[in-house]
């Protein structure tokens, strides 16, 4: 006869395996559920590769392409500094490290990225945090700061196009609230509480930017990113578990204002306002949606869902990267 211990042991292991094979179940149950509420996203977005240093800590925020190269930037869930990743177009991936001026670790978010001739940006508070391209691309895994750019506004994001440097704030209504000049009533009767400043590019100008804006648009809360092109404005929209979006404007003449830009009642602005008027597409993403970047005919989305700090965007697709079609016709 089977003595006690071994009974045990034997029921044990048959509790576990149906423990382990009804996780497997809810785990499959929950990615169809997930695969059929964003059906819209899938039947159009194409998985390119998986997002790297997930498994590493690293909480990915920011987006840009360098000839070919896409650079994906974030914090660490831990200590460290911040990274930058290089992915080429077999999805291999190369990090860089970042360090501030005096060899310390650099830190920040990295919300925000975006390049111009040899200077890379990286996005937060007041403005811009300066490094050199070259530094960035050279091979030895680090690149440090060499300076920092005053915006006069938290840069939560960054995106570069025909000649001018984005900046914009994020917004939640709670944790994050931008500066009370920022928040605007538009023409239609919404409140956009963040903005988006425009810099123009300006080779023989400190750090490559003009020192203060010439125009700006008022946007709504949870924007994660921008891209900007020549037919309109792209923002990319998230909060938590919810939803994301990518929302398609078309800037308006008739939809201008003015904004009195910085907390000293500095410079007056031409101001856009980016709304329910002047808005003309939007298209469901799964949740935790940041930077977006747009190269040729693709519209390239970076995820933070399913990095170690939050872990459930595996659950809807998030340890991967996508991109969507670019079409124009969303700005008609």
């Amino acid at each position: 006869m089977m003595n006690i211990g071994k009974r045990i042991l034997l029921v044990t292991l048959i509790v576990l395996g149906s423990l382990v094979a009804l996780l497997a179940i809810a785990v499959g149950l929950l990615n169809l559920s997930g695969a059929i509420f964003y059906s819209e996203f899938y039947s159009t977005a194409e998985a390119d590769f998986d997002v790297p240093g997930l498994g590493d800590g690293f909480v990915p925020q920011g987006l840009c392409e360098v000839d070919g190269v896409l650079l994906v930037g974030g914090y660490m869930k831990g200590d460290g500094p911040s990274r930058i990743y290089l992915v080429g177009e077999d999805g291999r991936a190369e990090a860089v490290q970042l360090y501030k001026k005096n060899g310390e670790d650099f830190t920040g978010h990295c919300g925000g990225i975006a390049h111009s001739g040899d200077y890379f940006y990286v996005g937060g508070s007041g403005g811009l945090y300066v490094f050199s391209l070259s530094d960035l691309l050279d091979g030895d895994g680090k690149a440090k700061q060499i300076g920092k750019f005053d915006a006069q506004i938290t840069a939560s994001f960054v995106y570069s196009h025909g000649g001018y440097v984005y900046l914009g704030t994020f917004a939640d209504g709670d944790k994050y609230v931008p500066d009370d000049w920022q928040s605007t009533v538009t023409p239609s009767g919404e409140v956009n509480p963040s903005i988006i400043a425009r810099f123009r590019l300006n080779a023989e100008a400190e750090y490559g930017i003009e020192e203060l804006p010439d125009c700006a648009y008022s946007i709504r809360k949870w924007v994660q990113g921008c891209a900007v092109t020549d037919d309109g404005i792209i923002l990319s929209t998230s909060s938590g578990i919810n939803t994301s979006y990518l929302s398609y404007y078309k800037p308006s003449e008739d939809n201008k204002t003015e904004l009195v830009f910085g907390d000293d009642g500095g410079v007056s602005l031409p101001l856009y306002h980016l709304d329910s008027t002047t808005l003309t597409h939007t298209t469901k993403a799964i949740p935790m949606a940041e930077e977006i970047e747009v190269v040729g005919d693709r519209i390239y989305i970076v995820n933070e869902s399913a990095c170690s700090k939050y872990l459930f965007g595996i659950l809807v697709g998030g340890q991967r990267f996508y991109h969507v079609e670019y079409n124009k016709a969303h700005f008609d």
